[in-house]
């Protein structure tokens, strides 16, 4: 009968890549690891495990201190969840919020592929007059996702959004667009300003009732 390998008999880099995969699917799983033995817990603080884990089936502020630790560790490795998390966090909850910091966060969560970071950074900066443009510059792009991927994308962003919000202490506001900012004049059905116009009312409206 051919001897049982332990996870903690595997050399060094082959347990890294295994816990990589772990945090990937569940960060909960991850954690409850890094208790059965020293080896895993040194290997589980590789930082590319950090940087890649899987953070969808979690809020926006973790409660357990664990959990609280490792959304930091996961930020300082560029996680885009968990800058994205965090971006959130910093727009909109009071505690401490910095909304220039959280804009930041939400443009590099976005640079790195996160189309629900997309989706709130280019609300946020349609609402300050002074980066309207850019809002809408931002935005576009995920439009143009939508038009080639379908519009449960933009429905997806929806759901996070109010997930990360119903997590908070809201304690900032939005104050829409206004219609001058939309170009169309009839035909507001195929006028994406006018589709975002909507969608800042609609997150505005949602901050409001967290207030």
């Amino acid at each position: 009968m051919a001897n049982e390998i332990s996870l903690s008999d595997l050399p060094n880099d082959a347990l890294s890549e295994i816990l990589k995969h772990v945090a990937e699917n569940s960060v909960y799983d991850l954690l409850g690891l890094r208790h059965t033995c020293k080896k895993i817990d040194e290997a589980a603080t590789d930082e590319y495990i950090f940087a890649t884990a899987s953070l969808h089936n979690y809020g926006c502020i973790p409660w357990k201190t664990e959990m609280r630790e490792f959304l930091e560790r996961a930020v300082v490795a560029h996680n885009p969840q968990a800058l994205y998390r965090e971006g959130m966090a910093k727009c909109f909850c009071g505690v401490g919020c910095d909304v220039d910091y959280g804009i930041k966060l939400l443009r590099e969560a976005s640079e790195r592929g996160g189309v629900e970071a997309t989706y709130a950074l280019g609300l946020q900066l349609i609402c300050m007059e002074s980066k309207a443009l850019k809002g809408y510059q931002t935005l576009q792009k995920l439009y143009n996702m939508c038009l080639e991927e379908g519009f449960e994308i933009l429905d997806r962003c929806r759901r996070v959004t109010e997930r990360m919000i119903a997590d908070m202490w809201v304690t900032s506001h939005l104050e829409p667009p206004k219609k001058f900012y939309c170009p169309c004049i009839e035909d507001s059905d195929q006028c994406s300003y006018c589709l975002w116009n909507y969608e800042a009312e609609y997150l505005a409206n949602l901050l409001e009732l967290r207030h």
